[in-house]
């Protein structure tokens, strides 16, 4: 059997190469004839755009690898079905999923390899790229991390409960503040209202501000001041958080934002979408595998302009489904898990029904 295995393994790993290559340079070429005319009429020069797709090869080989895996998985058994290898084999006593199992083996490493590689790697070049675009084509590159906000509810670390008309990050002020903190029976205790909250010395002070204390809902004690300190000590940061993207951070640095937006107070639900589907994504180079194996032993040999456009049109299908399950999770239709791992779930059994229909 190793020989068996060696073979179809070096059958596998030739067009996997050259669908890597294909697909890559299909979508290096149509990305840049879609922004050629944006390029020509901004006048970018050509060695900044070329430099800005030597940035995009790394990410886009680890987006074409299920793509890859396909196309050679559709070549293999094509090429085992139309030269009746995989008759002779069959009827020597080997299966087809015994047959699959180097091809299996494979994707499992393409798999992981294509995680660990989008986690440590991939996440960081796709920040650079796009500081890169931002800052030498886009021409619109800002280093403050701190935005102009409206209308914030959020909680303190010390137990206040704010509510901010505007927070401006660039000058940190906030205007339009209410600071309450509740009772042991969730009463208000407390409350704070200030025209005006500045960030200085490391500290919030409350401008032309109104303290009342209550007691059985009814105020107790009534203040005004002009100037205080804040009763709250959270950095501007906190006020403010910066949206994450999935792609430029690693999965345990994203589970910390997503924890960090729950506790906020946030609707964190497309970000927790976005965090299933790291896992589930790589995970469609064994699905592909499943997948194409009987399609291939079905159809025949699969190679040529048959074989990329039938591996296109899987992909488009694939891809289709993929992102109608996304947008349901995000739009809390159905749970984050069930929209990042139901499409592989359900084309998997698909495709070992037609594996075991097959064998």
């Amino acid at each position: 059997m190793k020989k068996i295995d060696k073979y179809i393994i070096k059958i596998f790993l030739q067009p996997f190469f050259s669908g890597i290559l294909l697909f890559l340079i299909i979508l290096l070429s149509s990305d840049y004839i879609e922004k050629f005319r944006w390029y020509l009429r901004n006048k970018i020069p050509m060695h900044t755009i070329l430099k800005l797709y030597l940035f995009k090869i790394p990410p886009y080989l680890n987006m074409i690898l299920p793509v890859a895996v396909l196309f050679a998985t559709l070549y293999t058994f094509g090429y085992l079905s139309k030269n009746k290898e995989y008759i002779a084999l069959k009827a020597a006593g080997i299966p087809l999923f015994r047959l699959s199992l180097p091809v299996l083996m494979l994707g499992l490493v393409i798999c992981v390899s294509a995680f660990f590689s989008q986690e440590f790697l991939i996440t960081k070049i796709n920040r650079e790229i796009r500081i890169y675009k931002e800052k030498n084509i886009e021409k619109r590159w800002t280093n403050s991390p701190l935005k102009t906000r409206y209308n914030i509810d959020i909680n303190t670390t010390n137990g206040y409960t704010l509510h901010i008309n505007k927070f401006d990050g660039k000058k940190l002020v906030m205007y339009g503040v209410s600071a309450i903190v509740l009772d042991k029976s969730a009463n208000v205790k407390t409350r704070y209202d200030a025209e005006i909250v500045l960030w200085e010395n490391n500290a919030w002070h409350l401008k032309n501000s109104v303290i009342r204390h209550f007691s059985n809902n009814r105020v107790i004690d009534y203040q005004e001041r002009k100037d205080m300190k804040a009763p709250f000590s959270d950095p501007p940061g906190y006020f403010t958080i910066q949206r994450k993207k999935s792609d430029e951070t690693s999965f345990i640095r994203y589970k910390q934002y997503i924890d960090r937006l729950k506790s906020l107070g946030y609707n964190y639900t497309a970000e927790l979408v976005s965090y299933n589907f790291k896992f589930s994504y790589p995970f469609i180079s064994v699905i592909v595998v499943l997948l194409a194996i009987p399609f291939s032993i079905y159809m025949g040999r699969t190679t040529g302009i048959l074989g990329t456009g039938f591996t296109m049109l899987i992909t488009f299908l694939f891809y289709i489904y993929i992102e109608v399950f996304r947008a349901m999770g995000t739009s809390q239709k159905i749970a984050p898990l069930v929209a990042a791992w139901f499409p592989n779930v359900s084309v998997m059994i698909i495709a070992l029904f037609g594996i075991f229909k097959k064998n």
